[in-house]
Formats: C-alpha cells, structure tokens, sequence
C-alpha cells in the first residue's frame, strides 16, 4: 500500500468515525426516551443513561481525494412485526403521546338503536374516555340531550372523547328512515 493510498483510507475512516459519533450524539436522546417509555409501561425503574461525550475537534486536513464509487441505493429494510412495533412507538412518541394503562373497560353496543327520534346510553358509571362508532349518520351528544345544532359523526366512523368524564351519551340519526347501532369502548384510567 503506498502512502497516498494509505492516507486516503486514513482520511476515509476519520470521516466514517466523525459520522458516527455525529449519528451517536442525535440518536441518544431517542434511544433514552424510547427505554423510558418502554420502562415506565413495563413498571420498571431504570437510571437515565449519560449522553456519549463530544470528541474533541480536530483542525480540518488537506488531502488529495478520488472521486468516491458509485454505490447501489440501500435496500428498506424487512418489514417484521417487531420494526412495526418499533416504528409505530417512536412515531407516537415524537407526537408526544404517552402511554397509559386503563384499570376498568367496557365495550358494549348499545341497547337502544339510533333513530330519528333519539336515543340514549347510560354506562351506569364514569369513564375518562370513550370511543363510539356508529353505524349510520348519527348526532351525539354528551350527558344532554341533542339539539339541531349538534355537529353530524359520520357512519363507520371513530368518535374519541377523551379527558372528559362520561355516564350518558345521547344520540339521534339524521335520517327518518334508517336505523342503526352505536358500539361503544369506554375506558378507566
């Protein structure tokens, strides 16, 4: 190996040891908050790791470089259900959501079917949060009755009320003619 090419791959590995430690500084803060999360949800109690040190800067190098080889484009690595997992968790917690365990749930479908009239559900006690799903075009209303200006959920749809308490809903269909159910999932933090 001559001293040219030996300074190349010297420079080549400086550079690759500069990004990682780059890369190693960015990824800290996601690793930590990501095995916070995972110990809080599991109940586990773990000191907080130290973030890696910055190495010290060096005064830049003049080198005489080749052009760099052109390289295939990385292949998305598998999707497992483990990387889902993984991805789906650190996308929740850069949104800031945080997990919480529920220690009462319900999932019913109510008794009384929506109609044009109007109907209403008691859970029969109070929950910090309620999913409902109707099957047809619905107004829904929390603990009061609906009123003509009450905003339309639409059929097959997700309705979250969340850091509400609820007992009642109360629901009507917008249509004279058809008729639906409402399912229900409440939940107790």
């Amino acid at each position: 190996m001559s001293s040219t090419e030996f300074q190349l791959l010297r420079e080549r590995l400086e550079r690759l040891y500069n990004e990682l430690r780059v890369m190693e500084e960015q990824l800290h803060p996601i690793i930590s908050r990501l095995r916070t999360v995972l110990g809080e949800f599991l109940g586990v109690e773990a000191a907080a790791a130290q973030p890696p040190t910055p190495a010290p800067a060096e005064a830049p190098r003049i080198f005489v470089t080749e052009a760099p080889a052109p390289t295939a484009a990385p292949r998305p690595p598998e999707l497992t259900p483990e990387r889902t997992l993984l991805f789906t968790l650190l996308t929740e917690i850069t949104k800031g959501i945080k997990l919480a365990r529920y220690r009462d749930h319900r999932f019913v479908v109510a008794s009384e079917p929506i109609t044009y009239e109007g109907n209403v559900h008691d859970l029969g006690q109070e929950y910090d949060v309620v999913i409902l799903s109707p099957s047809i075009d619905t107004q829904i209303e929390i603990d009061r009755p609906v009123e003509s200006n009450t905003p339309v959920i639409f059929a097959n749809t997700f309705f979250n009320i969340d850091n509400m308490v609820v007992r009642r809903i109360y629901y009507k269909g917008i249509s004279p003619v058809l008729k639906g159910r409402m399912s229900i999932w409440a939940f107790k933090y």
